[in-house]
């Protein structure tokens, strides 16, 4: 073979170059033949992917695609303007996108402005030559031929086109170092911004963490004296707990929302009666309420609990019996280890008329639809209901 082997970067077995592996002879001759046009490798377009289509080699890229005779190339006559140049191409673009899955970025190589026409004797564009990059690429394949059939008398033929360019334009090795090397600056850079986002990202990560570890630690801090404090009122409590229940339950008795205090096994039981809510400029009846409260938890019973999906919904922050308190469970457990019983009263009654559209058990929507043919606004049975069940 000749000194220069333009074969050496890539497999000729690849389909770019059909079956020409396989004929060692004929391969020679070509590879002496490019090499005096000044051609030291040929590659397919997987290759523009490396260092972003510039080269330290004269390098000739062919397209993959089969072309039928190598003949068969763009007639139209090229224009000076190698801007006009892209509908020739979109054609081809389209296809190899479609054939390779290769990057886009050659479609812009073809169309920068340094680029010179390659013509053929007739005056057809058959690529382009880019001085900056040590590059030429050509629009038809001259290796798209059934080389078993070749002659030797034939065997340059398809490179004809070629050669006939390379008189007219003389291709001309260019130090692409520092080029080279400016890439990798810029690669080298945006590695380093990329690192630089990614490490600003992690620190507003952890001062997010922070800030909210000393909003709950102060949470914590407040807790922790709530609950001592009650501990403390329990010691004070215990000795007149009995005056102080009588005298609280007597207090909730006389609230105009309370119809009846209770004892019974559960606890002390407060009556509230029907509850409306006010919801999107009507009123909707929520239940028949009762509170049970004992020395450690309060519980809600509502005989018209609406039912979904198995379980009860007493209200809409409220299942089975388990109220959600919210922010709010601090003070209300405060109050109960207190036995601040009025006070308690007062906040649970509230919270039966108020909803949360941002935390429900159950969706002040589906509720309308449970309530809104059985009873009207302040808890009456419809009419339609009653006939119904008679």
């Amino acid at each position: 073979m000749a000194d220069v082997n333009v074969f050496r970067n890539v497999s000729i077995t690849d389909k770019t170059f059909r079956d020409l592996a396989g004929y060692d002879d004929k391969v020679v001759v070509i590879n002496k033949f490019l090499t005096e046009l000044g051609i030291e490798q040929v590659a397919n377009p997987q290759i523009l992917n490396e260092d972003n289509g510039v080269f330290t080699k004269m390098t000739l890229v062919v397209d993959s695609m089969p072309s039928g005779k190598w003949q068969v190339h763009l007639n139209e006559k090229g224009k000076e303007d190698v801007e006009e140049y892209k509908a020739l191409w979109e054609p081809f673009d389209k296809f190899r996108k479609t054939l390779l899955g290769v990057s886009s970025y050659f479609t812009v190589c073809r169309f920068e402005k340094t680029a010179v026409m390659l013509k053929n004797s007739e005056g057809s564009m058959i690529g382009f030559y880019y001085p900056e990059r040590n590059l030429l690429w050509l629009c038809y394949n001259p290796f798209q031929r059934w080389w078993k059939e070749v002659k030797a008398s034939d065997l340059l033929d398809s490179f004809k086109p070629l050669k006939d360019a390379l008189i007219e334009v003389k291709i001309v090795k260019v130090d692409v170092t520092d080029k080279l090397l400016e890439k990798k600056i810029e690669e080298f850079k945006a590695g380093i911004k990329k690192e630089e986002d990614r490490v600003k990202a992690s620190v507003s990560n952890y001062d997010a963490s922070i800030k909210d570890y000393r909003s709950r630690l102060i949470e914590a801090e407040n807790n922790y004296f709530l609950t001592k404090k009650s501990l403390d009122n329990f010691e004070a409590i215990k000795k007149s707990i009995g005056d102080v229940l009588k005298d609280e339950v007597k207090k909730v008795a006389k609230f105009p929302f309370v119809q009846s205090v209770e004892f019974d096994n559960n606890g002390i039981k407060v009556n509230v009666g029907k509850v409306s809510m006010l919801w999107k400029g009507e009123k909707v009846f929520m239940g028949e309420y009762s509170f049970v409260i004992n020395p450690s938890d309060i519980r809600l019973q509502n005989p018209y609990a609406v039912k979904k999906s198995g379980g009860n919904y007493e209200h809409p922050h409220c299942h089975d019996g388990v109220l959600c308190f919210g922010s709010a469970e601090t003070n209300i457990y405060t109050l109960l280890g207190s036995l601040q019983l009025t006070k308690l009263v007062f906040e649970l009654y509230r919270m039966l008329k108020t909803y949360n559209a941002s935390s429900p058990h159950c969706e002040m929507e589906y509720w309308v639809l449970q309530r809104k043919d059985k009873f009207d606004g302040e808890g009456n049975v419809l009419k339609a209901v009653k006939a119904e069940a008679k």
